[in-house]
């Protein structure tokens, strides 16, 4: 019979400065497998990349200015994609690093480019909305999406009322910028910007809101503003503005963002802008909106106010709010109506261009 002459493992018997890294290692390495685990089933955060997303998500190709966004990869497992969520994917095709880009990692015969050590993959995420799901026959036309039905006909897809919340985009508050109220009175109306609320008195005049409704989004911060015309990219001065607070001043002169018929503006939050840009993108902002909304909370009301959307010489579309109740209408034609109390309530008033 052969005694067991090893010694038990005793941690005390250890120095103290040898028992704390050992405790500090086991925390840290338990901590770490714990994140990645997190990481890998159930959530994981990604930088947005590019600028594709806006206005609802703001993105850059530099690496310390894009936004990011929170996956959760744990519903996903169990619900899939559906149509209208928010994806992350990796670009479906190989691709080699090649400068601050990608490049394909496949050559013209398909042979791989790429190298585990001197030419890594380059995995670049996209941030994108899923609007079509696979086995669906669509075809876009006019900004919307005509989904083929089981009846062979084609339908514009709607966007779900809490998606089409999220997409809208404020372009006035009132009170966000001191004294600037974009409502010119006129036929003995009268409009009070003064203080916390914005009240009008029509007595049978109008109050026009004179902003441009445009296809101007922008990231809060610093832009580049010069008078039209410029003759070179570096012209104007650096003010800081939002799509909510767009008055300026260069010089002894006054300017608004959203009047892009006498101001060139130049964002400075995307490097993809870097190359010059600026006036292509004033190109894509100088393009009118169609989609627009009113929110209003209705303090009081006395007679009938009404809150007119035109759409040139061709449509107009009109809530009427009186203290008996509203109506909708459209080219005059009663649309809607109701005898709801109008004062002490929020009114959304939308068109969206279908």
């Amino acid at each position: 019979m052969t005694a067991d002459t090893s010694a038990a493992f005793d941690e005390s018997a250890q120095p103290e400065w040898q028992r704390w890294l050992n405790q500090f290692c086991e925390n840290w390495i338990f901590a770490f497998l714990i994140a990645m685990a997190i990481r890998h089933f159930a959530v994981e955060a990604f930088r947005i990349p590019t600028t594709s997303m806006e206005p609802m998500l703001y993105g850059d190709p530099g690496f310390l200015k894009g936004d990011h966004v929170v996956v959760d990869k744990l519903s996903w497992r169990i619900t899939g994609t559906k149509r209208w969520d928010v994806t992350v994917f990796q670009f479906p095709r190989p691709e080699v690093e090649a400068g601050d880009d990608g490049r394909p990692a496949l050559d013209r015969k398909n042979n791989r480019l790429d190298h585990p050590l001197f030419r890594p993959l380059f995995c670049r995420n996209f941030v994108k909305r899923a609007v079509v799901l696979p086995g669906d026959t669509f075809y876009i036309a006019n900004g919307d999406l005509h989904l083929k039905q089981a009846d062979g006909t084609f339908a514009v897809a709607r966007k779900p009322q809490a998606t089409q919340e999220a997409l809208w985009q404020d372009v006035y508050i009132h009170g966000d910028q001191d004294g600037y109220v974009p409502w010119i009175a006129s036929g003995g109306a009268q409009v009070d910007g003064k203080g916390p609320t914005l009240a009008f008195a029509l007595k049978g005049g109008v109050a026009d809101f004179t902003q441009p409704l445009r296809n101007l989004y922008l990231k809060p911060g610093l832009v580049r503003a010069a008078l039209l015309p410029t003759s070179s990219e570096k012209e104007g001065k650096l003010v800081e503005v939002g799509m909510t607070k767009p008055v300026f001043r260069v010089g002894n002169r006054e300017g608004n963002l959203w009047d892009l018929d006498t101001w060139e503006i130049q964002r400075l939050t995307t490097k993809d802008l870097d190359a010059g840009h600026g006036r292509v993108l004033n190109e894509v902002m100088d393009e009118w909106v169609g989609d627009v909304r009113a929110v209003l909370d209705v303090a009081s009301i006395t007679g009938t106010a009404t809150l007119c959307y035109k759409q040139g010489n061709l449509h107009a579309y009109n809530l009427e709010l009186s203290a008996t109740g509203w109506r909708v209408l459209g080219d005059g034609v009663e649309l809607a109506k109701g005898t709801d109390a109008v004062a002490g309530h929020r009114w959304r008033f939308g068109h969206l261009d279908a």
